[in-house]
């Protein structure tokens, strides 16, 4: 039980991180839970619960960086930075909610849109209920495939765990090639900078 705790916890800590810091490995570690949960499915619901509390909150890290003077000087230091930012601000006003869920599922965009509805003082009550939906579906999403590839290979959760690592790549390149197709017509900004154009990963 203690281990169980343990493991949630650091779900939990991980996936929160993973809001300000995209280096952090959280997707590698729902997907091994996944797999693991494959073996006691009674757990799953709580690894979907940890892990979208864990991007609740990272969520709300980003967004109240973006908010402070730290938001301010973070994008000041970089032009690229200011740059996607700027574009997120301009899409808030009638699509804050929508862009907040998809930027979940886009490489990089998850931190820029958090930070942008910081900066441009996005009420919480529209943050917060789009920031809620998107944790709980990015957590059943990345859980859910951890659990196929640990059905698909109970006798060896390594390859599981390869397996959901590939379903989860081929969907955010394809989520990246639909991104670059759009761009044309509605991911440039006047200079030209895409709004998800921050950061390695989600």
């Amino acid at each position: 039980m203690v281990t169980n705790l343990l493991g949630l916890l650091l779900l939990v800590g991980l996936c929160g991180l993973d809001g300000v810091l995209p280096m952090v490995p959280s997707d590698a570690a729902v997907l091994t839970a996944g797999v693991l949960g494959h073996e006691d499915p009674a757990r799953v619901p709580l690894i979907v619960a940890a892990t979208a509390l864990g991007v609740f909150t990272g969520d709300h890290l980003a967004y109240g960086i973006g908010r402070g003077l730290l938001g301010s000087w973070l994008v000041g230091r970089s032009a690229r930075v200011g740059r996607a930012v700027g574009a997120v601000h301009a899409r808030l006003e009638r699509r804050a909610g929508p862009l907040i869920v998809a930027s979940r599922f886009v490489p990089g965009g998850r931190v820029t849109v958090n930070l942008a509805c910081g900066t441009a003082r996005l009420p919480l009550r529209r943050f917060s209920p789009a920031s809620a939906v998107a944790a709980l579906a990015w957590a059943v999403y990345i859980t859910g495939l951890g659990y196929a590839g640990g059905a698909a290979f109970a006798g060896n959760p390594l390859l599981g765990i390869a397996a959901g690592f590939g379903l989860s790549l081929t969907f955010g390149g394809v989520l990246e090639l639909i991104r670059r197709r759009a761009r044309p017509r509605t991911g440039r900004t006047s200079s030209g900078e895409t709004i998800f154009a921050v950061g390695p990963g989600a």
